[in-house]
């Protein structure tokens, strides 16, 4: 049977990896699975969440295109919110995750994840190097939130008789 070969060049870092299998159900069942069910919107970019970027020394910001390094820097992600996600950073940077994700554009690089997300013009719309730690305990918070709005929905629906 033919193999291929993945091409991870695009991350400029000699020591990218790929992913464990750990890391491939992280991503695949818990990041790709909400943004691609549309569940994404669920999430919110709120104190919580920016109380852990900061006590963890991490940038996680949005910002215009042109902007956007070509290259990596430890615990730092900087995304684009395209129109469909005006309002929603979260669902903007959880699409970010997943498309970088579905386009084979994440690797490891020692402790950290590498990630970088393009246009088809190839103009960088997305560019990380995060603790894969850090990452893990940032998307708690996200499924946490989800898990609460979910119960409160749930309660709604089927309230007990």
């Amino acid at each position: 049977m033919a193999q291929i070969k993945f091409n991870f060049d695009c991350f400029g870092d000699s020591s990218v990896g790929v992913l464990t299998p750990e890391d491939v159900k992280f991503f695949y069942y818990d990041i790709c699975f909400d943004s691609e069910m549309g569940n994404s919107d669920l999430y919110n970019w709120n104190k919580d969440i920016e109380d852990f970027i900061a006590k963890n020394n991490m940038v996680i910001d949005d910002r215009v295109a042109a902007s956007i390094p070509s290259t990596f820097s430890e615990n730092k992600i900087y995304f684009t919110i395209g129109d469909e996600y005006k309002g929603n950073k979260a669902a903007a940077f959880l699409h970010h995750l997943r498309d970088a994700f579905a386009h084979y554009r994440i690797g490891i690089s020692g402790e950290y994840y590498c990630m970088k997300d393009f246009r088809k013009d190839k103009t960088i719309t997305m560019i990380g190097k995060i603790h894969r730690r850090l990452l893990k305990e940032l998307m708690e918070l996200f499924f946490y939130q989800k898990a609460k709005i979910e119960k409160e929905m749930n309660q709604y629906y089927y309230q007990e008789i």
